[in-house]
């Protein structure tokens, strides 16, 4: 006679594959203070896929970032 698993159980090997690799630590990302970006100045661009990105600390110290 021809044995057969349940579903649940194959089910339940699929859950036990996907949770061990997400309990991995996600990596470092790079990080920079805004000094390090914008120098002694209040402005950087940022050049992405192309375009020209202006980062700027306003008078208020805040960050503005436009295209």
């Amino acid at each position: 006679m021809l044995q057969t698993h349940p579903l649940p159980d194959l089910i339940s090997v699929d859950q036990a594959c996907l949770t061990s690799t997400t309990d991995l630590p996600e990596p470092p990302r790079p990080q920079w203070t805004s000094d390090e970006l914008l120098g002694a100045g209040d402005e950087a661009h940022i050049v992405h896929r192309g375009d020209v990105y202006r980062l700027r600390r306003t008078l208020t110290g805040k960050l503005i970032l436009t295209k």
